[in-house]
């Protein structure tokens, strides 16, 4: 069993539903069990300080459905929604059940997950588990990582993706759906592995748009409306930008080690910096009076976008490119001074 999320009319409510085999156990599909309506902890009852059960209508439905469980079950389910003090007061005993512990894949176990998990689900649990967009290990991941998918239709797994991907922040998001699509595969470019802000991004958009179109079609089935599974990553794509990539920031260090004498950010003690702060507000389009409203998270915003364009691999040159990292330096050495530019 599981909750499943779902939004109707723009209100959210949360169905506790099951997977099953259909069609002779070829297929794998899922049906409803009960309406836990918007807010499931209204069959949540507590007794005492620390006690509690859960409504009878609950037990009645999964009995009625012909599931075999335990109270332990329907608690990992409804878990979320107990009382904070509560759960703190009884966690430390969850675990302690005495559950035999998760044997290892069976061969017709691995085999099953072969057939029904596509490379999209590998990509999201490889993206959500390392956090990178580098997806050249994702075909030898250990089958293992994928075993809490066994027995489980379509819409269980997009429920496991959903509840997961509440954990990305807000500026993981783009890199998430551009990752979990594939997209860097359309560019011959290696920057499109770890920085597709580089990219064409019309051309980044058409194929997205173009995959989203051929999953709602071999996975959903649907070739005219959007299955609202997909959905969520049209405003996930759309809605936000890039995460920052580390290949710029490691891209400047190494040109600049290629061509100095010194390395950047240490210079012997009293070696001036070869950019003046008038001189670096300029590379940087600033004003003083808008630099002392920046932190240094913005002062470095602003830099991996210029970078962007300067960079003589992406097309800048070498000159405008040590100049703009002097530049970045000279005005975070100042905002480390306490920012004194008049």
């Amino acid at each position: 069993m599981y909750i499943a999320r779902v939004t109707e009319h723009n209100k959210v409510r949360y169905l506790l539903r099951t997977s099953y085999y259909s069609h002779g156990g070829k297929n794998l599909d899922f049906k409803q069990v009960f309406d836990l309506g918007p807010d499931p902890s209204v069959f949540i009852h507590y007794i005492g300080t620390n006690a509690f059960y859960f409504s009878d209508e609950i037990e009645a439905a999964v009995r009625d459905a012909g599931l075999f469980f335990d109270s332990d079950d329907i608690e990992d389910l409804l878990w979320p929604w107990i009382r904070a003090d509560v759960r703190r007061a009884v966690e430390t005993f969850k675990g302690r059940s005495g559950k035999p512990r998760a044997r290892d894949l069976t061969e017709e176990q691995t085999a099953q997950l072969r057939q029904m998990l596509c490379s999209f689900d590998m990509r999201r649990l490889h993206f959500l588990k390392f956090g990178t967009m580098s997806q050249g290990l994702v075909d030898n991941m250990p089958q293992a990582l994928f075993k809490h998918f066994l027995d489980c239709s379509r819409d269980e797994i997009e429920q496991y993706f959903i509840r997961n991907e509440s954990v990305l922040r807000e500026r993981d998001l783009k890199s998430y759906v551009y990752t979990a699509f594939d997209i860097q595969r359309f560019f011959k470019s290696f920057m499109a592995r770890e920085m597709p802000h580089a990219m064409d991004q019309n051309k980044v958009d058409d194929y997205f748009l173009k995959e989203i179109c051929r999953f709602n079609a071999d996975l959903f089935k649907k070739a005219d409306l959007l299955h609202p599974y997909l959905r969520r990553y049209l405003f996930m794509f759309f809605d936000h930008g890039y995460a920052d990539s580390r290949l710029l920031d490691d891209f400047a260090n190494a040109f600049m080690n290629r061509h100095r004498f010194y390395q950047s950010g240490h210079r012997k003690p009293g070696t001036p910096n070869p950019v003046s702060t008038d001189r670096a507000l300029t590379v940087f389009k600033l004003t003083p009076k808008q630099f002392k409203t920046l932190t240094p998270k913005e002062l470095t915003r602003i830099y991996r976008k210029l970078a962007r364009k300067a960079h003589p691999d992406i097309g800048g040159t070498q000159d405008a490119f040590i100049e703009l990292g002097d530049a970045y330096q000279t005005l975070m050495q100042q905002m480390e001074k306490g920012n004194p530019i008049q």
